[in-house]
């Protein structure tokens, strides 16, 4: 029994603790639409990187490891209802910094990025 035990909370550390080293190795972003339309042409722009999410369908979400690099600044551009928008503008480093990006219901996007001391486990960014 005591053997069953061990290998239950090793297995319980690797699943829930080894993703969260990851976490605060890198910087990530989650793309959420809130909104009751579909988000076209998505791209996250990071310093000089351009990461391509494609078509974001209503209530979908992505999720997204940034690129290892120095200092830059984080913004989001999509087209909703027709209109070519851009968002955000958030001081990100390569890593330890959350951006949570949300599509939101009024066809606008609104930014909060966090500090692994002060943000959600990873885990929970994925659900």
């Amino acid at each position: 029994m005591t053997r069953q035990l061990v290998t239950a909370l090793v297995v319980a550390f690797l699943v829930l603790c080894l993703p969260n080293l990851l976490w605060v190795s890198r910087s990530t972003a989650v793309v959420r639409n809130t909104s009751q339309q579909m988000a076209a042409d998505v791209r996250v722009n990071v310093g000089s990187a351009v990461i391509e999410i494609g078509t974001l369908a209503a209530g979908a979400s992505r999720f997204l490891l940034l690129p290892a690099g120095g200092d830059a600044t984080l913004n989001v551009v999509f087209r909703m209802a027709g209109v070519e928008r851009e968002a955000c503008g958030e001081y990100v480093e390569g890593s330890m910094y959350h951006v949570r990006v949300i599509l939101s219901p009024d066809l606008q996007a609104r930014c909060e990025t966090d500090l692994p001391l002060f943000s959600r486990l990873l885990v929970m960014e994925w659900l």
